[in-house]
């Protein structure tokens, strides 16, 4: 509290502390704690969830919303009790498709709305960027936040297409931030006759490749610290660039240290790569960004250095895109430099299973990249095929890979994350239900909108819980296009009916829903019928439910929302209404299992003169042999009697 008080103080926001006291008890506040993944290690970010956690549980009335970069909330860092988690979504198609029309105007100086003028310069420019990235499956999954588009849209603006090499492309997208947009900027402001000068343009060009050299040496020196951080303190950094500016003509260490703090200062508000944080550390603007010159850096040593700075750090996440473009950045040079890297990972790939599925799923994924670009020698494609069954291809149908050991590829590749989604998919299509599961579980937060949406095959699972995951995942991310996509996959199995209503009714339990869910319980197939009824009974017990349930016990013409009626109504409703309803259809239905059901239940409810005299009734006239049984034996446990001795004697005979 007197953190908030010093702090609304700096704001001419004059309060006291048991003002603010009296605020955070009346539970109408909003408390927004900003950064946790700032906090520099994996003890200190544990130490203020629990912290957070504590002030919850003293002032839980009110609104707290805590922010972190994904790779920071992991372990103990994650906070318990009732915090959900939001993440920020990527672009999807429609989001880029506004950030090109507005851009393209800005670019033109027009308004949007005449971004799109059939035969226009305009036009053709937003026709042509938003083809580029929307038509190419490795250009389109970089496009997913307003700075990386902003850099894409400067390359295609630049070089007039947009390179399908991942490699490519960061390169020349380094290359924009590395100044020509500011040097072009500086000229135009200017108007500098040196504009013109040749000499002049060769040097910018080699000041441009020592930076870039200094930018790719901080990228490697942050990836390889310990730990998670992808950060460096600004000490280490000057540290590093310290004998560059030795070479450049320093005189003394601390000469050299000045004009490296320089360096880092101008660059910043230059190039934007890197950024500062609270003045002490300095991190790359995006992750990627830091993973392509850290691999670009590797690319430019000797193998055997490069192969001993790796072998440690093989199945790290946080190493696993560096090590990926370091395959495409070497394919770039030759085809032996990259068959020699994918034949040395398989090499080193380990022998549990668990240790060589992220090495067989980086080099699949390196294989992919390269396709086209770079071939294999026959001996290096052959060792990579005969990995691949062995480990990725355990989840196809059919593989005969034990469970214990499927499980166990997947959980290594989960520790990986987006990086290997596409593996991950794959395993949402095996045929071992809880690899299935688990998969579903793992995957979902590393999809974009569109991804999560086209994962049409889960919709044919016949298992109950990995559906519901689905749906729920689905309804948070857009209830309405969930509901779209749920009526129409329609023909399903009362399993799968199940779990999408149990997932409908936990996500939206409200009137809306409970409205959809009578809907589907009168007009559905009788799976979706029998599913709604369930899930009706279990989440809204008012006198329209039992209405409904009463109503689809006599009417369904399917036996088995019947049966799902009769059992809802004996459960929550237990009382001489449908004590005469089970009765009556322990008699009149026509389905023998229903009668049965029926007889059943009301020997567990209600052990009265009137089930016994029903009893009797159809264990003599019922024309199912297995319901008369049923009958004997329930009168035999509840009223062993004379009576009863007589009748068993009777049917004996």
């Amino acid at each position: 509290m007197e953190f908030i008080v010093e702090r609304l103080a700096a704001c001419d926001f004059s309060i006291s502390t048991d003002e603010v006291g009296k605020l955070l008890e009346s539970g109408n506040c909003c408390l927004l704690f900003d950064g946790l993944d700032e906090v520099p290690t994996d003890a200190g970010r544990s130490a203020v969830s629990r912290l957070l956690e504590d002030c919850v549980a003293q002032y839980g009335d009110n609104r707290f919303v805590v922010t972190s970069r994904i790779r920071a909330y992991t372990g103990d860092t994650i906070l318990k009790g009732e915090f959900t988690r939001c993440d920020i979504q990527p672009f999807d198609a429609n989001d880029r498709a506004e950030f090109i029309r507005n851009w393209v105007a800005l670019l033109f100086r027009i308004p949007p709305d005449d971004v799109q003028t059939a035969g226009s310069e305009a036009a053709r420019e937003f026709e042509g960027l938003s083809r580029g990235i929307e038509t190419s499956d490795r250009i389109r999954p970089l496009a997913v936040n307003p700075l990386l588009l902003t850099v894409i849209a400067i390359v295609h603006w630049n070089r007039k297409r947009l390179s399908e090499q991942p490699v490519d492309l960061y390169d020349e997208c380094v290359d924009v931030l590395l100044g020509q947009r500011k040097e072009a900027e500086h000229i135009q402001l200017s108007r500098k006759v040196t504009a013109l000068d040749e000499q002049r343009e060769e040097q910018i060009h080699e000041e441009r490749a020592w930076v870039r050299k200094r930018f790719a040496e901080i990228a490697l020196h942050i990836l390889r610290q310990d730990g998670d951080r992808d950060e460096a303190t600004k000490a280490d950094v000057i540290k590093l660039l310290t004998p560059r500016f030795i070479d450049q003509g320093a005189e003394t260490n601390e000469q050299a240290a000045a004009r490296a703090e320089l360096f880092l200062d101008r660059q910043e508000l230059r190039s934007g790569l890197l950024v500062s944080r609270r003045a002490q550390n300095y991190r790359f603007v995006h992750l990627t960004f830091q993973e392509y010159l850290a691999a670009w850096q590797l690319s430019n040593m000797d193998f055997d250095n490069v192969a001993e700075i790796i072998q440690s750090r093989l199945r790290l996440a946080k190493w696993f895109e560096t090590l990926q473009l370091l395959g495409g950045q070497w394919a770039k040079e030759s085809d032996e430099k990259v068959d020699r890297y994918i034949a040395w990972l398989l090499v080193n790939r380990g022998k549990k299973i668990n240790t060589r599925a992220p090495v067989v799923a980086l080099c699949a994924n390196i294989v992919n990249d390269i396709s086209g670009v770079a071939e294999l020698k026959p001996q290096t494609l052959c060792m990579f095929k005969k990995a691949v069954e062995s480990t990725l291809d355990a989840f196809r149908v059919g593989s005969r890979v034990p469970a214990k050991t499927q499980l166990e590829i997947l959980e290594a590749l989960g520790q990986l994350g987006a990086a290997v989604k596409s593996h991950l998919i794959d395993a949402t299509k095996a045929g071992l239900f809880q690899v299935r599961r688990q998969a579903i579980d793992m995957v979902l937060p590393h999809l974009s909108d569109e991804e999560l949406f086209g994962l049409e095959h889960i919709w044919k699972d016949r298992s109950k819980e990995p559906i519901r995951v689905f749906v729920i995942a689905l309804i948070i991310r857009d209830r309405k296009r969930a509901l779209r996509m749920i009526m129409k996959h329609r023909a399903m199995s009362y399993q799968c009916c199940q779990g999408i209503l149990e997932a409908h009714s936990k996500i939206l339990e409200d009137r809306d829903s409970q409205m959809i869910l009578k809907k589907i319980a009168t007009h559905g197939s009788w799976q979706w019928r029998s599913a709604a009824l369930k899930v009706l009974a279990e989440n809204w017990l008012d006198e329209t439910t039992r209405t409904l349930l009463a109503e689809r016990a006599v009417q369904d013409e399917n036996a088995v929302p019947r049966r799902a009626a009769l059992q809802a109504l004996a459960e929550k409703w237990p009382d001489e209404t449908t004590h005469a309803l089970l009765a009556k259809r322990a008699v009149q239905d026509e389905n023998a299992d229903n009668r049965c059901t029926a007889l059943q239940t009301l020997v567990e409810k209600w052990s009265d003169e009137t089930t016994r005299s029903l009893l009797k009734e159809r264990a003599v006239q019922d024309e199912n042999a297995d319901n008369r049984r049923a009958a004997l034996q329930a009168l035999a446990e509840k009223w062993p009697d004379e009576t009863t001795r007589s009748l068993l004697k009777e049917r004996a005979v």
